[in-house]
């Protein structure tokens, strides 16, 4: 019974649940942080997969059209070399005068020094067949629904024709026609070569491209007349898939396409328009197709397998890393975990006992025993904090008695201002207008001073542009001018200040104006050797005579002088060019 209701501490239970978790949660940290710093190298290896498959996609655009351009290059070699033998024969006078006999046997010497040729013929001004060089052509053949002949025979000179089966060996060629003219530039007939598309396909078959390239040659109405490989999906003598030959159309005289063909495979497209000397339409296309899936399977190929040796790589390196983790982090993962335990305890004296400054877990050990340092020091900052807060409660109270004794001060100050008031005035509304611009002036004082970053001290600059605003909204015509050096000065000397300029500025409202009716007023304030001099002066008719500071009925000079005094300083009347009234005193140190 004993053994049942015996408390487990909890530490027994604690710690190697605490031990478990940790090494497990490091576990589970290192394999978290080898999945993301292989990211990069994911990222990388998928964008240059990318990367290579768009090259590789450019490059076999680029091998297209170059090798377009070189059969391009042959045709045009081929049309010119037709040309220039149909354009020699032409010239001789068995030709140009007619003589069809003779020509016959020229035909054929020429055909067999030009196996390329199917043949050459030549007929007379109505396309009939005058001079072949190969038998299967028979003489009197009307060749007028040819469309070269038609041309050459309208003039047109060296033309280009059209898909046909050739009257020779009925296998598709392609012809060209040369007008021939007699001495006297009349149209007598035309010569007509026709050329062997097959020899195409021994070019095709040295360029060593791709398996399912293609190479077609279309006449100007997109019609096969040559293919190679051959295809049941792609017949000579029928027009090419519509939506190839329109892109081939809108394209340049040459250029690239992307389109799936008449077989179902989506190839790269190169084309080239061929057409003849001084002619702008195309008289055939030559087109070149290599498959996509020559760009795009080897790079997906090469992106598949870096992804499985990185897969690869991720396991091993956390299987690694969590063997490692477990034989360096073990026992100091232990070791923290029993010495936090003991600070949470209450134990202050524990400590970790690693000293491996270059490691992270031995940094975190030296944060562990500083942490129990600073709780030690914290006890001592905590009572040190308690005797500041003290002793600024106390600061408080006495400030708030220094405030209690400056408001009684100026209250007493305004009794005082009351009682003078009282004696040497009797207009009611002048009482109340002069009461309420020396409380004003008071106010502000406190106003600025709340105000500020300090309360004690006011800076007299700002202070005497405010004072003179609040005078300005009390009296209509005056305009103050302020110049004071920056001077920070006391409370005990800013309340009775600023009951003087208020006195002051009062006097030249009333008594100051220029003939135009405005009161201007300059008040400077400068100090020199201790002393600050303030000097408010106005440009109206100046004092009378008597001495006004003097003069009992005058309460606002009395309370200048009083105040003056009140300063330990004293006061300056002058009377030139408007009255100016000038108050020095000793500075005391702030």
């Amino acid at each position: 019974m004993e053994a049942q209701n015996r408390k487990i501490p909890l530490g027994d239970v604690y710690y190697p649940m605490l031990k478990n978790v940790h090494l497990s949660s490091f576990k589970v940290l290192f394999s978290a942080i080898v999945g993301v710093s292989l990211i990069p190298a994911l990222m990388i290896i998928i964008w240059t997969g990318v990367e290579h498959g768009a090259s590789l996609e450019e490059s076999v655009r680029d091998e297209a059209f170059r090798q377009v351009e070189s059969l391009s290059l042959v045709q045009l070699t081929i049309s010119r070399s037709i040309r220039q033998t149909l354009t020699t024969l032409s010239t001789l006078d068995t030709f140009a005068e007619g003589d069809f006999e003779s020509q016959q046997a020229i035909l054929e010497a020429v055909l067999g020094k030009n196996p390329d040729y199917l043949n050459i013929s030549s007929v007379d001004a109505y396309g009939i067949v005058r001079a072949s060089a190969s038998s299967q052509l028979e003489i009197g053949t009307d060749l007028t629904g040819r469309r070269h002949i038609r041309n050459a025979l309208a003039g047109k000179e060296f033309v280009a024709g059209e898909y046909v089966l050739s009257y020779v060996d009925q296998v598709p060629a392609f012809p060209f026609a040369l007008t021939l003219r007699n001495k006297n530039g009349r149209i007598i007939g035309a010569l007509t070569a026709v050329y062997r598309l097959s020899t195409y396909r021994t070019i095709f078959e040295r360029l060593g491209l791709p398996e399912e390239t293609i190479l077609g040659i279309l006449d100007y109405q997109g019609t096969r007349i040559f293919f190679h490989p051959q295809k049941e999906t792609n017949p000579i003598g029928k027009p090419i898939k519509e939506s190839v030959w329109e892109g081939i159309l809108e394209g340049g005289n040459s250029g690239t396409l992307v389109d799936i063909g008449s077989d179902g495979i989506s190839r790269f497209y190169a084309y080239s328009k061929i057409t003849l000397y001084g002619e702008s339409e195309p008289y055939l296309y030559i087109v070149l197709g290599i498959p996509e899936k020559n760009a795009a399977r080897p790079p997906r190929l090469i992106l598949l397998r870096n992804l499985v040796l990185i897969v690869a790589a991720a396991l091993m390196s956390i299987v690694i890393s969590s063997f490692l983790g477990h034989l360096t982090l073990g026992r100091k993962l232990n070791k923290l975990s029993r010495t936090v335990g003991s600070i949470q305890a209450g134990d202050l004296s524990a400590r970790t006992g690693i000293v491996d400054p270059d490691s992270e877990v031995g940094q975190v050990a030296e944060a562990i025993d500083n942490m129990a340092n600073r709780l030690e020091e914290r006890n001592l900052e905590r009572d040190k904090t308690e005797r500041v807060l003290s002793e600024a409660l106390s600061e408080r109270e006495t400030l708030l008695k220094e405030v209690h004794h400056r408001v009684k001060n100026n209250m007493q100050l305004i009794l005082s201002i009351l009682h003078l008031e009282q004696q040497n005035s009797s207009d009611i509304e002048a009482f109340s207008l002069q009461l309420e611009n020396r409380i004003l002036a008071m106010s502000t004082v406190h106003e600025m001073m709340y105000q500020s970053e300090s309360v004690s001290e006011i800076e007299m600059e700002d202070f005497l542009e405010r004072l003179g605003s609040v005078t300005r909204n009390l009296h209509a015509g005056l305009v103050i001018n302020v110049e004071a050096e920056r001077m920070v000065l006391s409370l005990e000397v800013a309340v009775p200040l600023s009951l003087i300029v208020n006195e002051l500025l009062t006097n030249s409202a009333k008594y100051g104006k220029s003939p135009d009716g405005i009161s201007r007023v300059e008040i400077t304030m400068t100090s020199r050797k201790g002393t600050a001099s303030l000097s408010v002066a106005d440009h109206g008719p100046g004092f009378p005579e008597s001495p006004v500071q003097n003069n009992p009925s005058n309460l606002g000079m009395l309370l200048v002088s009083t105040l003056s005094e009140q300063l330990g300083g004293s006061v300056t009347i002058s009377s030139g060019e408007g009255a100016g009234v000038t108050v020095e005193f000793p500075l005391k140190q702030v």
